[in-house]
């Protein structure tokens, strides 16, 4: 699956250069990764990692982002582990960094609504594979992002509200794998492939790194 996510990142970064102006799109992966952990290690460790320790792998998407106005956005290409049947369930979810609060999710079920997305960007269908769009406004990014990308889900973030995050707050964007269907644990951080972000228009990464455990 990993040289189909990269084609499909790569493809949605040339659409938005070719078809929008100011986009100015900037791609990160795990490629500066630090190594990853996942459930099993903490386990034999008899160390407690964090989250959920034996049944979820957590993986960040590179890096941490600030979307402080309507046009600003992520778009995050990655694997629906549910689709994939490498976890039970998957989501995608969108948490404030400074005080650890979630914000926003999206789950397996609505990921798998890109597929159209995904077979009009690489030309076949991977319904394995998804694109989301994470925003403060889902109809302006709808309305500034090319076809196909303008119809992929999208995941919006509350300014006001409970829970919410005012403008200036730095995000974190994060994939969760609950339970291989096969050894009702979690998935093995080793054979999973990590999501990517394209960050586009206003947004502004911050502190970009990579970090995944279980």
């Amino acid at each position: 699956l990993k040289p189909a996510l990269d084609r499909l990142a790569r493809a949605a970064v040339v659409k938005l250069r070719r078809e929008v102006v100011g986009a100015n799109p900037r791609r990160f992966d795990e490629s500066n990764a630090p190594p990853a952990s996942d459930g099993r290690a903490c386990i034999a460790r008899n160390v407690n990692c964090g989250l959920g320790n034996r049944d979820t792998v957590y993986s960040q998407v590179s890096p941490f982002v600030r979307l402080s106005s309507a046009r600003a956005m992520a778009i995050i290409v990655g694997v629906n582990h549910g689709a994939a049947k490498f976890a039970t369930y998957s989501n995608l979810v969108v948490n404030e960094v400074r005080r650890r609060l979630g914000l926003v999710v999206l789950s397996d079920n609505t990921l798998a609504n890109s597929r159209g997305v995904v077979e009009q960007l690489l030309g076949e269908a991977r319904p394995e594979l998804y694109v989301a769009i994470v925003s403060r406004d889902c109809a302006t990014a709808a309305a500034v992002l090319p076809t196909p990308l303008d119809a992929a889900p999208c995941a919006e973030v509350p300014t006001t509200g409970w829970p919410s995050a005012p403008l200036d707050e730095t995000l974190s964007i994060w994939e969760r794998a609950y339970a291989d269907v096969r050894t009702h644990v979690g998935p093995d951080v080793r054979l999973m492939v990590m999501p990517q972000m394209i960050t586009a228009f206003d947004a502004v990464s911050v502190n970009p790194r990579f970090v995944s455990w279980g």
